[in-house]
């Protein structure tokens, strides 16, 4: 599971890409990540290429939102505020919960809840 500071920090060759690098053959993206992604690329004038790019290496599999996932992304307001979590991190968290699968993220925030939510959380740098 990669949230979008991990998808990024890939795309722009950051600290962490490499251990993002190692999870590209089974990587699931929440649908809101993959608009976060778009957005932030945009905001530092990147050309999108290189995220369509990303979004077609096939080992990536971005999962359309479901009604639970959009329902514990919804219940995860009080705590995401306090953590500061967008609501693209907490329909990551939620696909995460879901699947039960290990979210790998570069925010550090995301440490401090993981536990409460009952989501492995794996930071990247």
């Amino acid at each position: 599971m990669l949230d979008s500071s991990a998808i990024i920090a890939m795309i722009l060759d950051e600290p962490g890409a490499e251990m993002v690098t190692q999870e590209l053959d089974n990587a699931i993206v929440s649908m809101p990540n993959v608009a976060e992604v778009y957005s932030v690329i945009s905001r530092k004038m990147q050309r999108s290429r290189s995220v369509d790019a990303f979004f077609a290496l096939p080992g990536v599999k971005p999962v359309p939102l479901s009604f639970e996932q959009a329902r514990m992304a919804g219940q995860y307001e009080t705590i995401g505020r306090i953590a500061g979590l967008s609501l693209g991190d907490r329909c990551c968290l939620a696909l995460a919960f879901e699947t039960k699968t290990a979210a790998l993220t570069a925010d550090k925030a995301w440490a401090k809840i993981g536990h409460a939510i009952s989501v492995e959380i794996r930071m990247i740098r």
